[in-house]
């Protein structure tokens, strides 16, 4: 069943391959160097190189066939590794069929995320022997770091786990280097993992759950806490008991049960540690986006599959089918992507923000301000905005750059070594 169902997901990725460069898939690598053959201490580096971003093939149909392969060798891996059985076929054919998947399915900067879900099912797949690929899987994507976790669940292997934690530590010690590098304020707050973000880490595992297990339309630019720390206001709401944080805690309560028993105890666990790098305690790039809950999403899918019947199954596949069609137009050109989110995702200011740079690099300034205008009205103390809308208009530069300073409070606190006083100024209530 299994390949006939990835028959029918290869027919109806396949006219992708036509679709127009989008966003910075339009952005050649700058590290495209040949293979070091006289170097085999550069080999993992380049290998790292080749496979970061779009264009890992000069062709660009071969490249976007090959991350429909890797897609389907994905989607196939869920099924073998975990166990070839009932479960494990019905764990594949939602996780395959969630519009979330499309951002590496379809979306070829994405696909780097697919090779380390690919590389972590088949750690699991070969047991101990998998503990090897563990240096693949670090040296792609951050979120794989956790991976030697997923060895506790396993009772006979448990000790694997141990063999790892060596190599996670270096890994994290190497990516807490790059962090320390960046000096800006905002990085700092963004990059500190602060007692008090236990309540964005609640909000976003909430979030990803109900981002993963409904079916509904997926889109490259979230609107869920885009503006914390851009927006004095919107960072307290952020930081506010709302329906995603009682939903995290609902997930967590509930993940926390699943570890008690035998058909759900490794689905929940993987849940756990996979979102853990990306649920906002420390934030490296956006605050939220459909590929970081992909390799968390297996686990989630293969809890939910141990107890769903089939009817559901199919009802479910079906639901989701539908959106994961209507959420496929939006890859076809940048246009068609912006409009897109201007129907469906009006909230977004990541849309209105690279439109204007683009009216910027062809010197319409006008058009640049009325764009950013409009969304400024929607988001009035966004100091995001105000930089970009200072850049392209020169004459309101100083009034602005001395607003944002003043609605910007983190440089404030961490000039003055006072980031304690971060927590009073914040309203959870």
């Amino acid at each position: 069943m299994i390949y006939y169902y990835l028959l029918g997901l290869l027919l109806l990725l396949l006219p992708t391959i036509h679709y127009e460069d989008i966003v910075d898939e339009q952005l050649k690598p700058y590290h495209r160097k040949p293979f070091p053959s006289y170097r085999p201490d550069q080999w993992l580096t380049w290998v790292k190189h080749r496979t970061y971003g779009a264009w890992m093939f000069d062709n660009r149909k071969l490249d976007c066939f090959s991350v429909i392969v890797i897609h389907l060798m994905v989607i196939w891996s869920i099924w073998y590794c975990l166990g070839g059985n009932e479960q494990s076929l019905k764990t594949a054919m939602l996780w395959g069929l969630s519009p979330a998947t499309l951002m590496v399915g379809v979306w070829r900067n994405g696909r780097r995320y697919n090779l380390t879900i690919l590389l972590c099912l088949w750690m699991a797949g070969l047991g101990a022997w998998g503990m090897f690929l563990y240096l693949f899987v670090i040296l792609l994507q951050i979120g794989g770091i956790p991976a030697f976790l997923m060895y506790a669940a396993m009772t006979d292997i448990w000790w694997v786990s141990l063999v790892l934690l060596g190599a996670a530590w270096y890994v994290y010690h190497c990516y807490s280097t790059t962090l320390k590098e960046r000096k800006q304020p905002r990085n700092k707050f963004m990059c500190r993992p602060y007692p008090f973000k236990v309540i964005l880490a609640l909000k976003t595992y909430g979030y990803y759950a109900w981002l993963l297990l409904f079916p509904q339309k997926t889109f490259m630019f979230q609107d869920f806490m885009q503006s914390l720390g851009n927006s004095t206001y919107e960072t307290r709401e952020c930081f506010k008991r709302d329906k995603w944080f009682w939903s995290g805690c609902g997930v967590i309560f509930l993940c926390m049960v699943g570890l008690w028993f035998e058909g759900t105890r490794f689905g929940c666990w993987w849940f756990l540690i996979f979102m853990a790098p990306f649920s906002n305690m420390i934030t490296l790039h956006q605050h939220a986006h459909p590929r970081y809950c992909l390799l968390a999403g297996v686990g989630l899918w293969l809890a939910v599959a141990s107890f769903m019947p089939w009817w559901l199954v199919g009802v479910w596949c079906v639901w989701m089918g539908y959106h994961y069609v209507m959420s496929m137009c939006q890859f076809m050109d940048n246009p068609t992507l912006y409009q897109y989110h201007f129907n469906y995702q009006r909230n977004a200011i990541s849309p209105y923000l690279i439109i204007a740079r683009s009216h910027m690099a062809r010197e319409e300034y006008a058009e640049a301000e009325k764009c950013l205008r409009h969304v400024l009205d929607k988001h009035p103390d966004n100091w995001a905005i105000m930089a970009v809308l200072a850049a392209c208009h020169p004459k309101d530069k100083k009034e602005l750059l001395e607003k944002m300073r003043g609605l910007f409070p983190f440089q404030t606190f961490e000039r003055k070594g006072k980031l304690k006083e971060l927590w009073k100024n914040i309203d959870i209530q």
